[in-house]
């Protein structure tokens, strides 16, 4: 009986341990929920300044002009021209929106870089930057302002995030206080601004800390993007659409039935790419992964030259394929159309409908680095070097990653000083850091 005894008191005292660790997870998250409530008069004056006060905005009455009209905004900039007011995209053009939700009067470097690259290489697109701000400090305007003189398709519009959502699922979500007692209401409210209005007008959404490395035209009309071959790697960081595509109004209506106070004020991410990864898993329709052909099988090192996959056989230029072979031709492409391989589908049916497939562009596509080795990209040790030509080749963008990087400046030398220096000149010219005041 004492031999049982001894055998049973280690399970017991592990149950034990256990509880009591559980126990202090769970006090130490109720204290945090504790911490991040916002007091009632932040909740009143955050919905006042995004729309959603007590007075509520009235609806266009007229249609607005459809297009990007730099001239319907004052000659200085000092106010904007509201989205969908006074302005509102053209459907049947390419559009291109980058969102800036905080407010700020002033535009950072790093932004008016990723705006003026997102011109600059896709020279047809009109790209849209929108600010929940009317006015804009007036360096910053003057900034926007020398873009538009090299950017002829740039449009700077104030938007109303209660005008943009009205007609949404995610309306009423946003008419209640739940949703802006947050610490991170910045993050999750642009996480639902972007897909309604890409729903409304149709384009590409691209985060402020993402260049443009080659043009999007023609490389699919609706996907994600992800951070690997994998669904839970899925971000919102970038997106296409059309214009009323089914895919951006099932997400906000999944949002709104999902939405949980308490997890959105413990989880930045909870609206964001958490949010897209539920929402496929739950979603009956299907979706399949996208590899342009001379994409890397796998994220280069911060040691790694930046150009043509080597094999260890001959040198010739590989793809790897899902099923592990390879393929030798060298294919190198700036325009994606028709260089697009499919690496799998989550469904092997026939009968799903084009808006009910969902194209993920997998790893390196959008995020030729990953995010653990962004410190890298801003060092003149650590820089990727390589032909300037095959910077990346099979990737369309280059992200930032801004939630890690925001305080690192750009060293002379650098892969980012490389890459500005070609997408972004006129920032570059004037900033060459990045981190200008």
């Amino acid at each position: 009986m004492e031999e049982f005894k001894r055998t049973k008191q280690p399970e017991v005292n592990s149950s034990l341990l256990i509880a009591i660790m559980s126990g202090i997870v769970l006090a130490l998250a109720y204290s945090h929920y504790l911490e991040v409530q916002v007091p009632t008069e932040e909740i009143r004056r955050r919905r006042e300044a995004y729309g959603y006060g007590a007075v509520a905005d009235t609806a266009p009455t007229t249609p607005p002009k459809l297009g990007c009209h730099p001239g319907v905004n004052d000659p200085q900039l000092r106010s904007l021209p509201h989205l969908y007011k006074d302005v509102a995209p053209d459907p049947w053009a390419q559009n291109i929106y980058q969102i800036e939700v905080s407010m700020a009067m002033k535009i950072k470097h790093k932004t008016l870089c990723s705006i003026e690259s997102m011109c600059t290489v896709n020279s047809d697109a009109h790209v849209w930057f929108l600010v929940t701000r009317a006015t804009l400090d007036a360096s910053s305007a003057q900034r926007l302002l020398s873009l538009q003189k090299i950017c002829p398709r740039l449009c700077v519009a104030h938007v109303n995030v209660r005008t943009v959502m009205r007609n949404t699922a995610a309306h009423a979500l946003l008419s209640s206080d739940d949703f802006w007692n947050t610490p991170h209401l910045f993050t999750q409210l642009s996480d639902l601004l972007r897909y309604a209005i890409v729903y409304h007008s149709g384009g590409l959404y691209t985060d402020t800390d993402i260049l443009a490395l080659r043009p999007f035209k023609n490389s699919s009309k609706n996907f994600f993007t992800a951070q690997g071959n994998e669904i839970h790697t899925t971000t919102n960081s970038l997106f296409h659409f059309e214009r009323y595509h089914p895919t951006p109004m099932r997400f906000l209506q999944f949002v709104s039935d999902t939405f949980s106070p308490v997890t959105c004020r413990l989880v930045y991410a909870s609206l964001g790419p958490h949010a897209v990864v539920r929402f496929l898993l739950s979603d009956e329709c299907a979706y399949r992964f996208l590899l342009p052909h001379n994409a890397p099988e796998r994220y280069p090192a911060p040691d790694d030259h930046i150009g043509p996959c080597e094999s260890s056989r001959n040198g010739e230029k590989y793809l790897a394929r899902s099923d592990g072979t390879s393929n030798g031709s060298n294919r190198y492409i700036d325009n994606f159309s028709g260089n697009i391989e499919t690496l799998n589908y989550h469904h092997d049916r026939e009968d799903y409908s084009s808006d009910c497939v969902h194209d993920i562009f997998g790893k390196t596509a959008h995020q030729p680095i990953h995010f653990m080795n962004s410190h890298s990209l801003f060092s003149r040790n650590k820089t990727l070097v390589g032909p300037e030509d095959n910077i990346f080749p099979g990737t369309f963008t280059f992200e930032l990653y801004n939630s890690h990087t925001k305080a690192i400046p750009v060293e002379e030398g650098s892969l980012v000083d490389i890459i500005a220096r070609k997408t972004c000149p006129l920032t570059h010219s004037k900033c060459p850091s990045l981190m200008c005041n």
